[in-house]
């Protein structure tokens, strides 16, 4: 079953930082970070559990998972499971403080 997607405003946020972020060293490697980012979201949509589950302090996170963005492994990608659909629930660069950001 393909699930259809969500995206949190964080997520939504959290894109945005990023694309401008790769943009300053390369416009055209901004285009392939969100290209990979619309890619991995259709591929967790047919394929949910290709992350791996995080554990988190609060009990809103239950069950949140993490993939690494392919092509840009340092971000990162956590997003939970519903029953029909993916919910992207950020988009984080992997050297920032998670447990800071997921508190």
């Amino acid at each position: 079953m393909t699930r259809t997607l969500s995206i949190t405003r964080l997520a939504e946020a959290d894109l945005t930082e990023s694309f401008q972020y790769v943009a300053q060293d390369s416009p055209a490697m901004a285009l392939q970070f969100f290209e990979s980012f619309e890619s991995a979201c259709e591929q967790l949509c047919e394929f949910p559990e290709l992350g791996s589950v995080r554990e988190f302090s609060r009990k809103e996170l239950t069950a949140v998972r993490m993939w690494p963005l392919p092509g840009f492994e340092r971000f990162l990608l956590f997003y939970r499971i519903l029953p029909e659909s993916i919910e992207i629930v950020r988009v984080v660069h992997g050297a920032r403080d998670l447990p800071a950001l997921f508190r």
